[in-house]
Parts: structure tokens; sequence; C-alpha cells
């Protein structure tokens, strides 16, 4: 089922020249929009809908997976990239693979959730443009010659 605030997002991005794609799950709707920055290439992220409110959630696609022996250094700088950015949260999930999520949790109409995700996808690539360098430097820093 395609709930109405993935219909209205799809649309006002696709309007403003932003390639996205729904897709249709059984209890879900989701848009995939791809997107590469200065500091991260190839990173998908999700904007889901799970019912008929106006509310919606970014994730990513898993950033990188940590070795075990990494765990203690990714989760210090997870928590500080957490600190410093509010909105966009970076956790690490059972297996161990790296996700930055956002729910959005605004009041708002179909008319204009559009522009507010349109917003909150700006900051969050911006966010994850800043932050994962230092997640993969963390991870691979025992690698760097």
């Amino acid at each position: 089922m395609i709930f109405p605030a993935t219909e209205a997002i799809s649309e006002y991005l696709q309007t403003k020249g932003i390639r996205c794609k729904i897709d249709e799950l059984e209890d879900a709707s989701i848009i995939r929009i791809p997107f590469s920055g200065k500091n991260v290439t190839n990173i998908i992220l999700y904007l889901q809908s799970r019912d008929d409110s106006m509310a919606v959630s970014i994730r990513t696609m898993p950033l990188a997976r940590v070795p075990e022996d990494r765990t203690a250094a990714l989760l210090q700088v997870l928590n500080a990239c957490n600190q410093k950015f509010r909105y966009l949260k970076f956790i690490m999930n059972n297996e161990r693979d790296i996700l930055a999520v956002y729910d959005i949790a605004a009041h708002t109409s179909v008319e204009n959730i559009g522009p507010v995700c349109e917003e909150i996808l700006a900051r969050s690539m911006a966010i994850l443009d800043e932050c994962h360098p230092e997640i993969m430097k963390a991870i691979y820093a025992e690698f760097v010659l």
C-alpha cells in the first residue's frame, strides 16, 4: 500500500528534480533516494511511511559493517556524531552495521510534508557527508600506513 505521505513526498521531490523511487511493501511504503556527496558515495536513503499520518522516518542502507575488535572505537565516534548533530542519529545494530536514522514526527499537512522532508533530507545528507569519514577512519585506522 502506498500511503498519502509517501505519494506527496515523492511527487514533491520529483518536481524539485530529485530522483526517487517508491517501493510498496505489505505494511509500509518506502521512497528510495540515491545520494553521493563530497565524502560519501552511493548511499541510499529510505523515507518510510507506515500509516495514513504524516509521520515519516529516514533510514540509510548500512554505511559499514564494524569488525568486532573495532566496536568500542566506533561507538565513541558514533556518540561524538550524535552529540554534535541532534537530528540524525547514528546507530550500530546487532549485526554491527552502522545506520543513520531520523524519525520525523511533524504535525503537518499532506501539502507541507514534501518541503519538510526536503529540508530534513538536505540536513541529513550534510551530516552524513561530514560524519562518514570519521566512521571510516575508526574502522580502518589500523590499516592506514
